[in-house]
Protein backbone atom coordinates (compact mmCIF):
# COMPACT_ATOMS: atom_id res chain seq x y z
CA UNK A 1 0.00 0.00 0.00
CA UNK A 2 1.27 3.39 -0.49
CA UNK A 3 1.68 4.67 2.74
CA UNK A 4 3.66 1.45 3.85
CA UNK A 5 6.25 1.98 0.97
CA UNK A 6 8.51 5.22 0.26
CA UNK A 7 8.92 4.62 -3.51
CA UNK A 8 7.02 2.83 -5.99
CA UNK A 9 9.05 1.33 -9.13
CA UNK A 10 9.55 4.30 -11.33
CA UNK A 11 11.55 6.08 -8.36
CA UNK A 12 8.49 8.50 -7.27
CA UNK A 13 7.78 9.11 -3.91
CA UNK A 14 4.47 7.51 -2.76
CA UNK A 15 1.96 9.36 -0.46
CA UNK A 16 3.20 9.06 2.98
CA UNK A 17 0.20 9.76 5.95
CA UNK A 18 1.70 12.06 9.34
CA UNK A 19 2.88 9.24 12.05
CA UNK A 20 0.83 8.93 15.25
CA UNK A 21 -2.38 6.99 16.23
CA UNK A 22 -5.34 7.43 14.26
CA UNK A 23 -7.14 10.16 15.65
CA UNK A 24 -3.84 12.42 15.44
CA UNK A 25 -4.23 12.03 11.83
CA UNK A 26 -7.30 12.36 11.13
CA UNK A 27 -7.13 16.14 12.61
CA UNK A 28 -3.69 16.45 11.03
CA UNK A 29 -3.63 14.19 8.16
CA UNK A 30 -3.23 15.02 4.52
CA UNK A 31 -3.59 12.91 1.63
CA UNK A 32 -2.90 13.50 -1.96
CA UNK A 33 -5.68 13.42 -4.37
CA UNK A 34 -4.79 11.82 -7.74
CA UNK A 35 -6.57 11.68 -11.30
CA UNK A 36 -6.67 8.49 -12.71
CA UNK A 37 -3.62 9.38 -14.92
CA UNK A 38 -1.70 10.34 -12.35
CA UNK A 39 -2.01 6.60 -10.62
CA UNK A 40 1.43 4.24 -10.64
CA UNK A 41 1.13 0.56 -11.42
CA UNK A 42 2.25 -1.12 -7.78
CA UNK A 43 5.47 -2.62 -7.10
CA UNK A 44 3.87 -6.02 -6.06
CA UNK A 45 0.02 -5.84 -6.60
CA UNK A 46 -0.31 -9.93 -5.30
CA UNK A 47 0.87 -8.87 -1.64
CA UNK A 48 -0.92 -5.64 -2.12
CA UNK A 49 -4.13 -6.68 -2.15
CA UNK A 50 -4.59 -8.67 0.94
CA UNK A 51 -3.61 -5.24 2.89
CA UNK A 52 -5.88 -3.63 0.88
CA UNK A 53 -8.52 -5.41 1.69
CA UNK A 54 -6.90 -6.01 5.47
CA UNK A 55 -7.35 -1.92 5.58
CA UNK A 56 -10.80 -1.40 4.05
CA UNK A 57 -12.58 -4.49 6.22
CA UNK A 58 -10.84 -2.63 9.03
CA UNK A 59 -12.59 0.85 8.19
CA UNK A 60 -15.63 -0.96 7.83
CA UNK A 61 -15.58 -2.51 11.21
CA UNK A 62 -14.29 0.76 12.93
CA UNK A 63 -16.81 2.93 15.07
CA UNK A 64 -16.22 6.34 13.75
CA UNK A 65 -14.24 7.62 16.70
CA UNK A 66 -11.38 5.05 15.82
CA UNK A 67 -11.74 4.97 12.01
CA UNK A 68 -8.38 5.97 10.54
CA UNK A 69 -9.53 8.03 7.44
CA UNK A 70 -6.23 8.39 5.72
CA UNK A 71 -5.35 4.76 6.01
CA UNK A 72 -8.91 3.83 4.77
CA UNK A 73 -8.56 6.90 1.64
CA UNK A 74 -4.80 4.91 0.93
CA UNK A 75 -6.31 1.68 0.48
CA UNK A 76 -8.56 3.06 -1.41
CA UNK A 77 -6.51 4.76 -3.44
CA UNK A 78 -4.46 1.72 -3.89
CA UNK A 79 -7.49 -0.19 -4.95
CA UNK A 80 -8.01 2.78 -7.80
CA UNK A 81 -3.93 1.38 -9.02
CA UNK A 82 -4.98 -2.50 -9.08
CA UNK A 83 -8.22 -1.65 -11.17
CA UNK A 84 -5.94 0.19 -13.27
CA UNK A 85 -3.03 -1.26 -13.75
CA UNK A 86 -3.64 -4.79 -12.37
CA UNK A 87 -6.81 -6.20 -13.06
CA UNK A 88 -5.70 -9.61 -13.55
CA UNK A 89 -4.63 -10.34 -9.72
CA UNK A 90 -8.27 -9.07 -8.97
CA UNK A 91 -10.04 -11.99 -11.10
CA UNK A 92 -10.73 -14.39 -8.13
CA UNK A 93 -10.88 -11.49 -5.63
CA UNK A 94 -13.53 -9.04 -7.59
CA UNK A 95 -16.34 -9.69 -5.08
CA UNK A 96 -14.25 -9.16 -1.70
CA UNK A 97 -12.46 -5.50 -3.03
CA UNK A 98 -16.33 -4.65 -3.81
CA UNK A 99 -17.68 -5.31 -0.14
CA UNK A 100 -14.66 -3.96 1.31
CA UNK A 101 -14.89 -0.64 -1.35
CA UNK A 102 -18.79 0.02 -1.19
CA UNK A 103 -19.25 1.36 2.14
CA UNK A 104 -16.70 3.99 1.84
CA UNK A 105 -18.78 5.32 -0.75
CA UNK A 106 -21.24 6.23 1.71
CA UNK A 107 -18.62 7.68 3.87
CA UNK A 108 -19.32 11.19 5.42
CA UNK A 109 -15.92 12.30 5.19
CA UNK A 110 -16.01 14.33 1.52
CA UNK A 111 -12.44 13.41 0.60
CA UNK A 112 -13.07 9.23 1.01
CA UNK A 113 -16.51 9.71 -0.66
CA UNK A 114 -14.82 11.39 -3.76
CA UNK A 115 -12.00 8.97 -3.43
CA UNK A 116 -14.31 6.07 -3.73
CA UNK A 117 -16.48 7.25 -6.46
CA UNK A 118 -13.31 7.46 -8.47
CA UNK A 119 -12.63 3.91 -7.41
CA UNK A 120 -15.98 3.15 -9.42
CA UNK A 121 -15.35 5.04 -12.10
CA UNK A 122 -12.36 3.45 -12.57
CA UNK A 123 -13.69 0.05 -12.28
CA UNK A 124 -16.46 0.91 -14.52
CA UNK A 125 -13.62 2.05 -17.14
CA UNK A 126 -11.36 -0.41 -16.99
CA UNK A 127 -13.04 -4.02 -15.49
CA UNK A 128 -16.14 -3.64 -18.28
CA UNK A 129 -17.85 -6.86 -17.96
CA UNK A 130 -15.97 -8.19 -14.92
CA UNK A 131 -18.88 -6.19 -12.99
CA UNK A 132 -21.71 -7.79 -14.22
CA UNK A 133 -22.35 -10.61 -11.40
CA UNK A 134 -21.51 -7.19 -8.90
CA UNK A 135 -23.97 -4.74 -9.87
CA UNK A 136 -26.68 -5.62 -7.74
CA UNK A 137 -24.46 -4.82 -5.06
CA UNK A 138 -22.70 -1.69 -6.35
CA UNK A 139 -25.87 0.08 -8.22
CA UNK A 140 -27.79 0.68 -5.52
CA UNK A 141 -25.43 2.42 -3.12
CA UNK A 142 -24.21 4.40 -6.42
CA UNK A 143 -27.35 5.43 -7.32
CA UNK A 144 -28.34 6.36 -3.33
CA UNK A 145 -24.94 8.35 -3.85
CA UNK A 146 -26.27 10.16 -6.79
CA UNK A 147 -28.67 11.34 -6.08
CA UNK A 148 -27.55 13.06 -2.28
CA UNK A 149 -27.35 16.52 -2.35
CA UNK A 150 -23.76 16.37 -1.25
CA UNK A 151 -22.21 13.98 -4.01
CA UNK A 152 -24.11 16.55 -7.00
CA UNK A 153 -22.71 19.81 -5.14
CA UNK A 154 -18.83 18.00 -5.07
CA UNK A 155 -18.87 15.52 -8.28
CA UNK A 156 -16.38 16.19 -11.29
CA UNK A 157 -18.40 13.59 -13.37
CA UNK A 158 -22.45 13.16 -13.67
CA UNK A 159 -24.19 9.97 -12.47
CA UNK A 160 -24.32 8.76 -15.77
CA UNK A 161 -21.10 8.13 -16.21
CA UNK A 162 -20.41 6.42 -13.31
CA UNK A 163 -22.26 3.35 -15.14
CA UNK A 164 -21.56 4.16 -18.86
CA UNK A 165 -19.48 1.46 -20.85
Amino acid sequence: MSRLSDSDEEGAVAPRAPSGNPSDRAKGGSVEELETHQLQPLPNPAQALPKILKALNAANSAKRQQLDWVAQYEAITDARRLIVHHKDILSGNLHALVMAALPAAQELRSLTAKNAMMLWQEAFRFLGRLLDPELEQICPVLLKKAGSRAARRSSRAPPRALCWR
